[in-house]
């Protein structure tokens, strides 16, 4: 699925053959309908296995938080979510994509993964934001500004690479965008 989720990421789901996949994936096209049934069912096996690593990714940053407070908490899953998104940079890209096109495919995804982890993040920046730790404003614009600082870096590596010599996904990359989140979002 990691070479499906290469090609939904370059070429979105309507522009990605399964003849495509199977030849990226090094195995025969006749596999991909046997075991997901059709392109779709492959994309919705692609994604789950996506979002279910970053919903595992954000319940261990809040699980490994324990009893800390809401911003102790949300400090903890901002610095996950950024680095999930500097290991997995498809994962903007095939979100982007398929936000655009609102199908059926984006309704599934907003409400089977989206929206269980939104509601999480969002619920932690309005606990944090009443202990005086987050900044005020609209806590979900405050939890969209932060994917949008987290993920854009990643997502256009090798532009960023480009134009300021500098690889956004290197270990001091991944730290100083979670500075920038963090200085964006929670009281000095």
């Amino acid at each position: 699925m990691a070479e499906a989720l290469k090609v939904f990421a370059r070429d979105g789901f309507e522009g990605a053959s399964t003849r495509d996949i199977a030849r990226a994936a090094g195995v025969n096209h006749s596999l991909i309908p046997y075991h997901f049934g059709s392109k779709d069912g492959l994309w919705r096996e692609t994604m789950a296995e996506l979002l279910g690593a970053f919903a595992h990714v954000q319940t261990e940053a809040s699980a490994l938080a324990g009893l800390a407070s809401p911003g102790e908490r949300l400090r903890s899953a901002l610095k996950e979510f950024v680095r999930f998104c500097a290991e997995r940079p498809e994962f903007h890209r095939v979100m982007t994509a398929e936000w655009a096109h609102g199908a059926e495919r984006i309704r599934w995804l907003g409400e089977t993964h989206v929206k269980p982890v939104s509601r999480r993040m969002v619920a932690l920046i309005e606990a944090a934001q009443r202990d005086g730790d987050v900044v005020d404003g609209d806590p979900v614009r405050l939890h969209y500004a932060a994917i949008g600082v987290a993920v854009t870096a990643f997502a256009m590596a090798p532009e960023y690479k480009m134009l300021c010599g500098r690889d956004p996904r290197s270990a001091a990359g991944i730290k100083e965008t979670v500075r920038i989140v963090e200085r964006m979002l929670f009281r000095p």
